[in-house]
């Protein structure tokens, strides 16, 4: 079973309480040890560094007391190493929680075009890729019960996130999303649905939903767009298909042969018009064999009204099981031993230091 290290954006309704576990208990038999050490030094002392004809002679040197001081602080130091040894984890156990029945992929398409400046973010010209980012960030978050997968595509498709309720970890991913990902030259948007389709195709719940963002045509790929579809209304997904951008020439900042942003003695991008055009029909069609809808945004007001029309969406309550993250604990007891055995050696040459 895998664990994820980040935090759960959930609803609970049964949560176990986090139990501390052992993953190697094994080495508990090492605790044994420590008795059987401790009658081995009772019945054979250590031989004595300097021999006195009168015990008496070291009355009030505190002698007996400081070696029985370091051999405590050598008994707990290896104690902490053997339960560092036993690994103790504070495990996630398994829990219940109340999701949604809808399980999404969020398809984003990360070719070249989605550098066009066309959009506004915070009142100033932003790319399509970044407004796009800001809104599926809002999106995410007001659906905290869905199951959402992340793909990337351009000329192939690339698995960001498959299907998850571990919203932190599919927020980090989204925030990494850029053109270059990969190969941006092209927009594969067929084989974008069908490897969406091939993550939701085997998941049971009741409502399966991709939602495929583009601003261009499918130029790349060996699958059909409308024959992807075809092969996830199939597997009962239904598909909203959203263009965003707008027509005709659009700024589009100058990338260099090695892919870095032209800019002129201000720091500033420097811009070239690009023509832009859509291909509504096939989009139109990808929605319509699903079940879905197609929408339009041609600003960053008329995307944000698109993805709260899909948060509408009719959601249906269902129980899933998800198993928490582990946290390690081992450092804590191998530092004390480690700390132990440091002050022991510092008493030993110190305070305590043994006559020759």
């Amino acid at each position: 079973m895998i664990f994820s290290p980040f935090p759960i954006s959930l609803k609970p309704e049964i949560q176990s309480a986090m139990e501390l576990a052992f993953r190697n208990p094994e080495y508990f038999w090492l605790l044994t040890l420590i008795p059987l050490g401790l009658l081995l030094r009772r019945f054979r002392p250590p031989p004595a560094a300097l021999k006195f004809p009168a015990s008496g002679l070291l009355q009030g040197l505190g002698g007996a007391g400081a070696q029985k001081f370091l051999v405590l602080l050598r008994l707990l130091a290896f104690l902490g190493l053997s339960l560092g040894l036993c690994r103790p984890q504070q495990d996630g156990r398994r829990r219940q929680v109340q999701a949604s029945g809808i399980d999404m992929v969020l398809a984003v398409d990360v070719s070249g075009s989605m550098l066009a400046h066309d959009f506004t973010l915070d009142n100033r010209p932003a790319s399509r890729l970044d407004v796009v980012k800001r809104v599926l960030g809002t999106f995410i978050e007001n659906r905290p019960s869905d199951r959402m997968g992340f793909v990337a595509f351009a000329v192939q498709p690339y698995l960001v996130s498959p299907p998850t309720l571990n919203h932190h970890w599919l927020q980090q991913n989204l925030e990494r999303l850029r053109v270059g990902l990969v190969d941006p030259s092209g927009t594969a948007i067929g084989s974008a649905i069908a490897m969406a389709a091939n993550r939701l195709r085997t998941i049971t719940s009741k409502s399966k939903v991709l939602i495929l963002l583009t601003d261009g045509q499918s130029n790349s790929g060996k699958v059909s767009p409308i024959m992807a579809a075809e092969a996830a209304a199939a597997y009962g997904i239904k598909i909203y298909t959203i263009f965003a951008g707008t027509d005709g020439l659009v700024p589009v900042p100058i990338v260099d042969p090695a892919g870095n942003f032209l800019r002129d003695a201000s720091g500033a991008l420097v811009f070239e018009k690009a023509y832009m055009s859509s291909d509504e029909s096939s989009l139109k069609e990808i929605a319509e064999k699903t079940g879905g809808v197609f929408f339009r945004a041609t600003d960053t007001a008329s995307l944000k009204k698109i993805y709260k029309r899909i948060d509408e969406l009719e959601k249906t309550e269902a129980r899933v099981y998800y198993s928490g993250p582990v946290h390690e604990w081992f450092y804590w007891p191998v530092g004390l031993a480690v700390a132990l055995l440091l002050l022991e050696v510092l008493l030993t040459h110190t305070r305590y230091r043994r006559l020759p």
